[in-house]
């Protein structure tokens, strides 16, 4: 890119003399970003905004992105800099990046283009002088770099939006594994506002207002969307369902689970709670890539930590409500 100065050999004396006119201290600061596309290498992926350009996402399935942030040592000595990813969602407090396991409506997410920690290249205004920064997809902390005065790096992030992420909005920020940076020139800032008409409103089974036939009346109308998100999936191309799992492929919720139920279906259920975190079991039947088409109490007892977390409540059954909701899931959320 013209105008760097990457690999620019400065004399031993000129330099000295630059960082004698600097702080005494280390002086870190985020100083760029830009969203990418998950499409391809450090070196071919695709422009989602513009540098230093906030991104709004208002396709359902455009969920998947980078994220690539530029860190610089503006102080006068080097500082020893681990980089840990945080976001911060609506006005909440910031947290630390993760696969999933807390739950998070934005999660890390493995690339097929790059191994975590690969090296990057400089692609961002420059600051200074380059030194190889880290792909990260399935951890948020960078292993630790010794960046020196008037160096720069750069780390690109490979995230995801899920479903639930709709309507709210994420801020970005690197630490020092969890300390503040001396100085933020930006604060990435993504907004789901997709618009879709699989979004549902699950009833508010806490209001003790709420009568027998009112919900009676409300779980009809959530199967008449499952009969919608039915047809929307058996539309689908194959490309736009290359990323739900493969038990799940060609499968719908059509019908209640419980225990002694058997099928496609409970095989698809089992591998969508392992994928949302709820595991079935952890190692043999039932564990991740291990499904099975048999609904036993295992695959109960993952339903009802679904159940509890989601509705706050749980039945003895994969029912109408959980079938509206993770059929949104399949639509939406492996589709992005």
């Amino acid at each position: 890119m013209s105008g760097k100065i990457t690999g620019l050999v400065v004399p031993l004396s000129l330099r000295s003399r630059i960082i004698s006119h600097l702080p005494s201290n280390p002086y870190p600061k985020q100083v760029h970003f830009k969203f990418y596309n998950d499409d391809g290498g450090f070196n071919a992926n695709t422009s989602l905004a513009n540098e230093d350009t906030d991104y709004n996402i208002t396709t359902a399935l455009a969920m998947s992105f980078r994220l690539r942030i530029e860190v610089a040592n503006t102080g006068g000595v080097a500082e020893s800099i681990t980089r840990r990813l945080e976001f911060k969602e609506d006005s909440g407090s910031w947290t630390e990046i993760s696969t999933g396991f807390n739950n998070e409506n934005i999660v890390l997410s493995d690339s097929n283009y790059f191994w975590d920690s690969d090296p990057t290249i400089s692609k961002l205004s420059a600051t200074g002088y380059f030194t190889n920064g880290q792909g990260k997809d399935i951890s948020s902390e960078t292993s630790q770099t010794a960046l020196d005065s008037q160096f720069y790096l750069e780390d690109e992030y490979s995230l995801k939006l899920l479903p639930t992420s709709i309507g709210h909005v994420y801020q970005f920020r690197i630490t020092n594994s969890g300390m503040p940076l001396d100085q933020y020139d930006v604060y990435p800032t993504i907004s789901n506002n997709t618009n879709i008409t699989t979004k549902i409103t699950v009833p508010d089974l806490q209001k003790q207002d709420k009568t027998i036939s009112d919900l009676q009346a409300r779980i009809k109308d959530l199967l008449s969307q499952i009969t919608s998100f039915q047809s929307q999936l058996s539309s689908m191309t194959d490309n736009s369902a290359k990323n739900l799992p493969p038990a799940c492929l060609g499968v719908t919720f059509t019908r209640n689970l419980t225990l002694g139920s058997t099928g496609s279906d409970v095989k698809c259920l089992q591998s969508t709670l392992n994928s949302l975190g709820y595991t079935v079991a952890s190692s043999g039947p039932g564990s991740p890539g291990n499904e099975t088409d048999r609904f036993g109490l295992l695959t109960l007892a993952a339903v009802q930590r679904y159940q509890d977390e989601k509705f706050s409540y749980h039945a003895n059954q994969f029912g109408p409500l959980s079938r509206a909701d993770l059929s949104t899931w399949l639509l939406v959320g492996f589709n992005s």
